[in-house]
């Protein structure tokens, strides 16, 4: 009983490129806080996630700091390649963010998502 069996989760993809904004079609997938512009490996990881009904989990919320999850150097344009992705069934169950102090060598900001995972009773409570 409840709920058990393999998921896929995808944790920590460096995209190598931006998703970009939202557009019509993928609006259920990219949250309204995606920067780009989108590029050509952007697109195809766009098709993937749909193709395995995947959410691009930190373009959901606001950063106050802005979305960007890495910066190459000073010069060039902080980019939001980075992303969590998660299963469209467990959205709702989950909160992500970056990580903002943390000492680090990488260009990169760390993401952190917390997912919350009910048993049966507690299921059933909120449904």
């Amino acid at each position: 009983t409840g709920n058990h069996g393999t998921f896929p989760v995808i944790i920590g993809i460096d995209g190598q490129d931006c998703v970009g904004p939202r557009r019509e079609w993928d609006r259920d997938i990219i949250g309204e806080f995606a920067e780009g512009p989108r590029g050509f490996k952007g697109e195809g990881l766009v098709k993937l996630c749909h193709s395995m009904d995947m959410t691009f989990m930190n373009t959901l919320t606001h950063d106050p700091l802005g979305a960007f999850t890495c910066h190459f150097d000073l010069k060039s344009e902080p980019k939001q390649i980075d992303y969590i992705l998660l299963p469209d069934v467990w959205r709702s169950s989950a909160e992500c963010g970056i990580l903002e102090s943390i000492a680090t060598t990488s260009d990169h900001r760390p993401l952190i998502m917390t997912l919350r995972i009910l048993n049966e009773k507690e299921h059933d409570e909120i449904t």
